[in-house]
């Protein structure tokens, strides 16, 4: 065994090849030709600057080196495999095993090779080692009584050459069948595997969907409006020709993919880039990622269900606590540095490793816009106008009418001149429609606001408010809607300490909707109520009341935030946020799910811009006891039967009647208890059955939908009272194990425990008989 098993190996069988070879030459002429051209040329050769293709497959790949993943990078090139387990996996260098590694996560069953040259080439997902190694790990096993495994067998010990045989490849670590491919240099940096070597065709260019423009802080705005505008390409090309308002500090992001020929997966996009006119002001690129900035994949790429779309968007500015360094420029474009009312083009390109790009443009003017702060009739029944626009002159002021025609007519202007107005005048009651805007000197229009008065409240139908908050860092998005046309534009009202910050006027969003964005203080400030008001069609007041219970916590170690009963805490370690965040907690309806049975509330912890890099406390206080088959849950749903995304465990620590654990996001925490065993159910061989083999493969279906199972270890299994070690699948559910030793014939009996994280157990027997 040793340092010549390999290098033995692979002459023996070339060996036996060659002989192969001579018989067939004096049969089989042609055969023999073919022989050796299918077996030498794929696998032993590759062009020059080509490493060789790692997997006995086509070459094709399915995911891209930088691509996203929650809250961190992939590392690696994932290389098809045709969806099925067991390809040959070739060492791409010479060099020797380094390390081997089997859990039911992560990569799976994986290896590591360290080459001659210094690189360590990783493999993940693997089915099975070659049968030497799987001979160590039987002994391995044995000696530390659990299936996972971390072997260091050192250095130059099992030496490999350039296209040897290594491994098989699968699926292992919960994965589709796959080969996961890493390229490390001897700091323990991954390279892009296609900066190294491996070659791809690709002649198609990458594809931007759409792209966002985000206000980074309270004073910025899109359109005249604090939230983030989309621009979908998919539907309107290339270009988006309206030109945008964009003021104080904005940033960009996309929704971009790659694909290659022999693929239809979507992959990630190798560099990207942001360019205002002829100017690059930001830019990235997917050569190396070092695991030091590991979790910083969260700040690389952006919720796009934060902003009201989905999937992982790109985000193209430095964030605050971002210190990647594949970047060059932060790519926050502020009307300080572009202030005119010149139109500017702000380019997004994207381009692949093979240099095919694509670029969408959007034309954009670094000025505000006015900005409405009352409007609508007063309970005077006087029709007022308020407004302000900091970086120049409100021309004037319209009022048009919506006729019977469905069209829109100009009935009232009012000159103003000034950077801020505030006028009474006098409308006639109208059951028309009214629109109102604020014009500028450089005719940048206000967001219109669409008002109704009618006198006839026998007519009239009488309206509700709705309001929805949303966090950020700095501020407080209020999103208002009602259920029919308003007589005035809500105002919302807090008890924010922020000087000239208790009162902000809704920016008109649409007919029926509106939106505030109310700030936040750097750290420490506590909001603890909103109070949204209006006139309805009819000048009624109509008012809509909300606890927000809002604090702001700095990046060092802040106090506990609570829950208004004050079950429900909140810890922020020192260290666990990237940037200031802001912090709420909620109470939510919940029921338990899946033999799950509800003992307290629901709390939604929400976190303003997903701030965290590491995990943060939660602690809830049951004021009694709680039995010891009782933990917290967290949801990414909201929880209860009509939610698409189940409870999940959380570790949890009991110390009297306070339960704590760790939460990573913004989930609903809830205490629930779980008596259910695991439901275990034998598969193969067939209970009863009687079966050839002398070495079958024992399988056994194991779910466990409450507080699930937590690994290999969470089982025992035996073959006639004799410990064996098997492979947990928990995407599959399954528990699997292939006898190393033959069986004798005759009646062999199975016994399997299942165990899930509240240790609740279930125990099953059967047995099988192997024909004589």
């Amino acid at each position: 065994m040793g340092g010549t098993f390999f290098r033995q190996n692979f002459n023996t069988a070339y060996s036996s090849f060659f002989i192969f070879l001579k018989t067939a030459r004096n049969y089989y002429p042609l055969l023999s030709i073919l022989l050796t051209l299918s077996i030498l040329c794929p696998v032993l050769s590759a062009s020059a600057g080509e490493i060789l293709w790692p997997i006995d497959y086509y070459k094709a790949v399915s995911s891209s080196f930088g691509e996203p993943r929650p809250g961190r990078f992939h590392y690696g090139v994932d290389f098809k495999s045709g969806g099925v387990i067991g390809k040959k996996v070739f060492a791409i260098g010479d060099g020797y095993i380094l390390r081997a590694r089997t859990t039911p996560f992560g990569y799976g069953k994986s290896l590591y090779i360290k080459l001659d040259s210094g690189e360590i080439i990783v493999y993940g997902h693997l089915s099975k080692y070659l049968p030497e190694i799987e001979d160590i790990f039987f002994d391995l096993r044995i000696s530390k009584k659990s299936y996972d495994v971390d072997w260091y067998p050192g250095a130059d010990k099992y030496r490999v050459k350039k296209g040897q045989v290594i491994a098989y490849s699968g699926d292992s670590g919960g994965s589709t069948p796959h080969l996961h491919m890493e390229i490390r240099d001897k700091d323990n940096v991954s390279l892009n595997p296609l900066g190294q070597g491996v070659i791809v065709r690709d002649t198609v260019p990458p594809r931007i969907n759409s792209v966002l423009l985000i206000p980074l802080d309270n004073n910025s705005a899109v359109d005249g409006l604090p939230v983030a505008k989309w621009y979908n390409f998919s539907k309107t090309g290339a270009r988006s020709k309206i030109p945008v308002h964009l003021s104080g500090k904005i940033g960009v992001a996309a929704s971009v993919w790659d694909t290659v020929n022999d693929s239809k997966n979507i992959l990630g996009v190798y560099r990207l880039s942001i360019a205002v006119d002829s100017d690059i002001v930001f830019s990235k690129q997917y050569d190396e990622l070092s695991y030091m900035y590991n979790g910083q994949g969260g700040l690389d790429y952006l919720p796009g269900d934060y902003y009201g779309g989905n999937g992982s968007i790109s985000a193209l500015f430095r964030r605050e606590g971002n210190f990647l360094n594949i970047y060059e420029g932060n790519g926050i474009l502020s009307d300080n540095g572009y202030e005119s009312p010149d139109v500017k083009t702000i380019s997004v390109r994207a381009v692949d490793y093979s240099k095919n790009q694509t670029e969408r443009t959007i034309s954009a003017v670094f000025r505000e816009k006015p900005a409405l702060n009352y409007c609508g009739y007063t309970s005077e029944g006087n029709f007022r106008i308020a407004g302000a626009l900091k970086s120049g002159l409100i021309d004037r002021a319209e009022i048009w009418e919506h006729g019977t025609d469905k069209s829109w007519t100009l009935v009232e202007t009012y000159f103003i001149m000034k950077n801020k107005c505030d006028i009474n005048v006098k409308i006639p009651h109208t059951q028309s429609k009214l629109k109102v805007i604020l014009v500028s000197e450089d005719s940048a229009e206000s967001v219109p606001a669409i008002l109704s008065y009618n006198q006839n409240t026998a007519v009239a139908k009488s309206a509700a408010l709705d309001v929805k908050t949303e966090l950020f860092h700095d501020r407080m998005i209020v999103r208002i809607s009602s259920n029919g046309i308003l007589s005035s534009v809500p105002v919302v009202h807090t008890d924010n300490e922020i000087p000239g910050a208790a009162t902000a006027c809704a920016a008109p969003a649409g007919e029926t909707s509106w939106i505030a964005s109310v700030p936040l203080h750097e750290t420490g400030t506590v909001i603890n109520g909103i109070s949204v008001s209006a006139f309805d069609i009819s000048g009624n007041p109509i008012q809509f009341d909300i606890d927000t219970a809002v604090t702001v916590l700095g990046t060092s170690a802040n106090k506990p935030v609570q829950s208004a009963d004050s079950l429900l805490s909140v810890e922020v370690p020192k260290g666990a946020l990237y940037r200031p965040s802001s912090v709420r907690i909620v109470e939510e309806k919940v029921t338990g799910l899946n033999g799950l049975k509800q003992i307290s509330g629901g709390y939604r912890v929400l976190l303003g811009d997903k701030p965290l890099k590491d995990y943060i406390q939660v602690k809830f206080d049951l004021g009694s006891e709680p039995s010891e088959k009782t933990a917290l849950f967290y949801s990414n749903g909201n929880g209860n039967s009509n939610s698409q995304n189940k409870w999940r465990f959380i570790e949890t620590v009991c110390r009297g009647t306070v339960l704590s654990g760790n939460i990573n996001g913004p989930v609903c925490v809830a205490v629930l208890s779980d008596t259910t065993p695991p439901y275990v159910l034998s598969k193969a061989p067939r209970s009863g059955g009687t079966i050839k083999s002398r070495k079958p493969k024992l399988v056994a279906h194991v779910e466990d939908k409450g507080a699930g199972i937590e690994g290999s270890d969470s089982f025992t299994m035996s073959i006639d009272s004799i410990p064996v070690y098997a492979e947990y699948d928990y995407a599959r559910h399954t528990i699997s194990y292939t006898l190393h030793n033959d069986l004798s014939p005759g009646t062999h009996t199975v016994k399997l425990s299942a165990r899930d994280r509240l240790n609740n157990t279930k125990t099953i027997e059967w047995s099988f008989n192997i024909a004589r």
